[in-house]
Parts: structure tokens; sequence; C-alpha cells
């Protein structure tokens, strides 16, 4: 089973390509496919998606406490 991260889901739902996706946050094209294809998106990335595509915080970089 494929499952997509959240930030994966964003870029195909809005039919946004890998450097369409990183123009919107300033990163290059190689590490928005890098994070659309990590298991955990960096924090300070997680960050940097929440504040200019709105994804929740909570669904880039879930911290993995609050599981336990």
């Amino acid at each position: 089973m494929d499952m997509k991260n959240a930030l994966e889901k964003y870029r195909t739902d809005n039919k946004l390509t890998f450097e369409a996706l990183g123009h919107l946050v300033d990163y290059p094209r190689g590490t928005v496919h890098k994070h659309c294809h990590a298991q955990i998106i960096p924090g300070d990335a997680a960050i940097r998606y929440h504040r200019k595509l709105g994804i929740p915080l909570d669904v880039l970089h879930p911290d993995p406490l609050k599981a336990a």
C-alpha cells in the first residue's frame, strides 16, 4: 500500500510539479522532492510548508510523544 505524506498529497491534489511547489515555498525542486517522499518531514521545513501552504503542522510533522 502506497501512502502519501501530507506534502505529496497537497502537491498531487493541486496538480503541482516539484518545481512549482518549490517556487511557492522557496525551496529547490530537489528538496521538495525529498520532502514529498520522506516518512517524516524535518521540523523547520514542516513549519515553512505550514505557513506558506496552510497544511496543518501536526500532519506534516507528527509529534511522536503525543502518540505515546
